[in-house]
């Protein structure tokens, strides 16, 4: 009996405890918010403390990978600029030299007509030249031709140096010259076989 009465004085006297416990903090509320607000104000400031000193760790750890990756990174910029100058400077290189081939083939290109032209003129001078003898010679027959080898002689001459089938300007002289020579060598001859003609008869 004794045993139960003082455990029902023991539990009686603890609920009595937690009540005026409960009392104090209804009636001083504000210290009990002022607690709260410490307890939970060092909570926080441990949680931060912790949160920073994990973060300052973890960098640490992972700042020779983050600069070696970084380097990496630069170096193979660096190789793709370098790569991409040397291209432009082949491809500008490949161009002048492409320039250069067309002009030494136009220069070439325009040597050879040049020397074509001259080459030409030449032949055709020394073609005026060498006909001016006497007219049969001019028009390449001999002596004792008769009309009709005439008129084909000049003909075929006369289509070989007509000016209009001449190109060049100094070819073009060329020719007018050697036409007119043409010219006159027929008419003079065909003036003298047709005096022979009237003679004869």
């Amino acid at each position: 009996m004794a045993s139960n009465s003082s455990e029902k004085t023991a539990g009686g006297g603890g609920l009595y405890l937690l009540f005026v416990l409960v009392m104090l903090a209804i009636q001083y509320w504000w210290i009990t918010l002022s607690i709260v607000g410490i307890v939970a104000g060092i909570w926080v400031t441990v949680v931060n403390i912790r949160k920073k000193r994990a973060d300052a760790w973890r960098a640490e750890y992972t700042k020779p990978e983050a600069e070696a990756g970084r380097e990496a990174a630069s170096e193979a910029y660096r190789e793709t600029l370098r790569r991409e100058e040397q291209d432009r400077r082949e491809a500008a290189e490949r161009a002048a030299w492409r320039e250069q081939m067309r002009e030494d083939q136009a220069r070439e290109d325009a040597w050879r007509a040049d020397w074509e032209e001259r080459l030409r003129a030449e032949r055709l001078r020394r073609a005026a030249a060498a006909g001016r003898r006497d007219n049969y010679t001019i028009l390449g027959i001999p002596h004792n031709s008769t009309e009709t080898t005439v008129k084909k002689a000049y003909r075929n001459l006369a289509l070989t140096w007509h000016p209009d089938r001449v190109a060049g300007v100094k070819n073009k002289k060329i020719a007018t010259e050697k036409f007119k020579e043409l010219s006159n060598a027929y008419e003079a001859i065909m003036d003298s076989l047709r005096q022979h003609e009237m003679s004869q008869v």
